[in-house]
């Protein structure tokens, strides 16, 4: 399930934050009434100064930096300070006010429990007062198991991160009401089954469920108690059939490409369990994650009251069915990830074609003046971006101004920023600045610019916004000829090829080129999916001490004709599904149709 999905960026945060030997001097910060508060020894006290600097010198200086500051500063203290070139030692001196407004001088050590401290307390928010009385009745059951032999919750912590985790929710969520998910009722119908014998892993697998039904795809969370084993390959749905391949895209028997039952249940069954954890998006979504949930058969196993193994045993049939086999194979400790593929490489065809590969939206974007400059003389380019999760926008930063005209200002996705009470109000540089967005009236536009933006957002219509929420000024993308000095302008025809598995950053790239002149997007619907997506920390339900992690959105994002991406994504003009022989390399048909489609273009 995606509770147990560790990427990179996840663990650099949690080994540097929860693992590590960083410090802090207080135990929580809070503002309140405008004063910057400290928790010290379990009182609170209003901040004055910090080594003899004042607080409202730091707060001026912390303000030019981020319009986070305060969140920040609550979980990385040393860090945020020493960013403004204030070195901080084993010890500091602060001014603070106590609660009957006494000035005091404290020396305070830094230590690292306070750092742990400090990174759970943040991100606390009240959850709404309920209008209706919590009927238990009304509930459905989350499957919680009970086992007084396993390792157990307890439940005042389970209370508490289901608080946190609601409060959030209510608080920073931008899509918290998209889905019309009443999940203040699920919430409350958790915590109602919540007892001493019901097991961390049945906790942590409903606590999941119910992060399902929001429909997002970047909503998730990690869990340091998470230890299990995996599928030892990859499902595909191919013609209504489900083929069984290896990490290296091949089948696992060559003659045998179809599953027909997993530990001698028919694969309809696992199926069937997994929905409850499947992400309900958009329908493309939907169903690459209900495929991907296969993965977790440890969970699924738990969930259908079976027996745990380190084997697996899978039937398989060949390609009409009329005769199957049955092997056994050991369990992985690790994931297959669906990503990354097919395995090519960017090159000049031999037809005069230029295919440009990106396999993820990396930071990295050198790549890409390479190649165009050795695609400028060809007679079509094919893009693709197939396997692509999504990552980061620089790549479609670089690329996009090659098919730009002269002095096009071109639009191509619109964001509003959920603001909260750690959000510095009227920030300077806008909220969104890492993704591109920024405010109409930014810096980043000349005045004709600015202009041009304000006709355009009077006639802008979101088709979905949340009138509950708190939401910053608009925040836009925009594509200029002037953002790549080494661009020229490629006007031969342009194929995207595309799948399922984009998501994120790479639905913002084909959004950017859907529609435009002399580009055809050939393949599957992506998957939908824009965020900005936060990470907040939290005690977990287990007895002994750990730790929890949630990921959730912070922005909603659009298409220029004010379609939500999330949920929706963006459709191919001439759709297109894999073949088994594409997924196992032996051709491409998607590859073919984009040549082809090129050779009849003028």
């Amino acid at each position: 399930m995606r509770i147990i999905k560790l990427v990179t960026l996840i663990l650099v945060i949690f080994i540097s934050g929860c693992k590590s030997d960083k410090v802090a001097p207080f135990e929580g910060q809070r503002w309140q009434n405008g004063q910057w508060q400290v928790a010290i020894d379990n009182q609170w006290y209003q901040l004055t100064s910090v080594n003899d600097i004042p607080v409202a010198t730091i707060e001026q200086q912390l303000k030019a930096k981020d319009f986070q500051w305060r969140r920040n500063a609550s979980m990385a203290f040393v860090d945020t300070l020493n960013n403004i070139g204030i070195p901080l030692e084993d010890e500091i001196i602060v001014g603070v006010v106590n609660s009957e407004g006494q000035a005091q001088r404290l020396t305070i050590e830094m230590t690292n429990q306070n750092h742990r401290k400090s990174l759970f307390s943040t991100d606390s928010y009240p959850i709404a007062a309920r209008t209706q009385s919590f009927s238990a009745a009304t509930c459905h059951s989350f499957n919680l198991k009970k086992d007084n032999q396993q390792a157990n919750i307890e439940v005042t912590k389970a209370t508490k991160m289901l608080n946190k985790i609601e409060g959030i929710i209510e608080h920073t969520y931008a899509y918290k009401n998209r889905a019309n998910y009443d999940y203040r009722t699920n919430f409350d119908c958790l915590r109602h089954q919540l007892s001493p014998s019901v097991t961390l892993t049945s906790f942590n697998n409903a606590l999941n469920k119910l992060i399902s039904n929001f429909g997002d795809g970047h909503f998730s969370m990690v869990t340091a108690d998470r230890t299990e084993s995996y599928l030892p390959f990859l499902v595909y749905q191919i013609d209504g059939q489900f083929a069984a391949l290896d990490s290296e895209r091949q089948l696992i028997e060559r003659e045998y490409p179809y599953i027909q039952a997993i530990d001698g249940k028919p694969l309809s069954f696992w199926l069937n369990i997994a929905q409850s954890f499947s992400v309900k998006g958009s329908p493309q979504f939907e169903k690459m994650s209900l495929i991907k949930q296969l993965r977790y058969l440890a969970v699924l196993r738990q969930e259908a009251n079976l027996p745990s193994s380190d084997n697996v045993q899978v039937t398989l049939s060949n390609h009409d069915a009329s005769q199957t086999k049955t092997i056994e194979l050991s369990m992985i400790d690790k994931p297959i990830i669906y990503s990354k593929w097919p395995f090519k490489e960017t090159t000049k065809r031999n037809d005069n074609i230029g295919y440009l590969r990106i396999d993820k939206m990396g930071k990295d974007a050198s790549f890409i003046d390479t190649a165009m400059a050795d695609f400028a003389n060809t007679k079509g380019l094919i893009i693709d971006v197939r396997g692509n999760g999504g990552g980061r926008r620089t790549i479609l930063k670089v690329l996009m101004p090659y098919f730009l005209a002269d002095n096009e200002f071109y639009i191509s996705n619109l964001a509003r920023y959920r603001m909260t009470k750690y959000d510095e109000p009227n920030a300077e540089g806008g909220y969104l600045g890492n993704r591109y967005l920024y405010p109409l009236e930014s810096n980043k536009f000349s005045l004709a610019e600015q202009a041009q933006l304000q006709q355009f957002i009077t006639r802008f219509s979101p088709q979905w916004t949340d009138q509950t929420i708190e939401w910053s000024p608009w925040h836009v993308m925009v594509h200029k000829r002037s953002d790549n000095p080494k661009r020229y302008h490629y006007t031969k025809p342009v194929v995207i090829l595309m799948d399922h598995i984009n998501f994120s950053a790479t639905d913002i790239f084909l959004n950017a080129f859907k529609g435009r002149h002399n580009v055809t997007l050939i393949g599957q619907s992506s998957g939908g999916g824009s965020a900005r997506s936060q990470y907040y920390f939290l005690d977990n339900a287990a007895k002994h001490e750990s730790w929890s992690l949630v990921k959730m959105a912070t922005m909603a994002s659009y298409k220029s004709n004010g379609q939500l991406i999330e949920g929706v994504g963006v459709a191919p003009d001439i759709a297109m599904d894999y073949t088994l022989q594409d997924l196992i390399g032996e051709q491409d048909s998607m590859l073919d149709k984009a040549v082809s489609f090129i050779a009849t273009q003028k």
